[in-house]
């Protein structure tokens, strides 16, 4: 099988040796590349978030405020009052199922739910076992 190598603009036998240890090789360096990438993203987001700017989703009784890229996340009063009742049910010994379907039927609804759809699945199908799960997953 000939393989065309980017790198040199040459045409490779990849069944040669030499074609299979250029192919492995440029694998190798590829894997190293998203790994050096993958780091690095994640470590200005560590840094983004410690500084309190807004790198993703907010959580569940968090808002954002501020504008554009400089959006810091600041505590919601109302869904904190939300994120409390779900840790108060929990520790009174409901099931995130009943959790949530307590929730539903006050018309609560999940804040990722599309069109005012119940809880998410991993809520309703009792995969959550604690209180930050159930705030995070419902």
């Amino acid at each position: 099988m000939t393989v065309f190598d980017i790198t040199t603009g040459q045409a490779l036998d990849a069944e040669s040796e030499m074609g299979a240890l250029v192919t492995h090789v440029g694998a190798i360096s590829t894997a190293n590349y998203r790994r050096m990438i993958r780091d690095a993203v994640r470590a200005q987001k560590r840094r983004t978030a410690a500084d309190g700017y807004a790198t993703g989703s907010v959580p569940l009784g968090h808002k954002l405020e501020g504008e554009r890229k400089a959006k810091r996340i600041t505590i919601d009063p109302k869904g904190a009052r939300l994120v409390r009742e779900i840790v108060s049910l929990y520790a009174r010994g409901m099931t995130p199922v009943q959790i949530a379907r307590s929730l539903n039927a006050r018309g609560i609804v999940s804040p990722k739910a599309k069109n005012g759809a119940a809880a998410g699945s991993r809520t309703r199908s009792g995969s959550c076992s604690s209180a930050t799960c159930i705030a995070v997953a419902w």
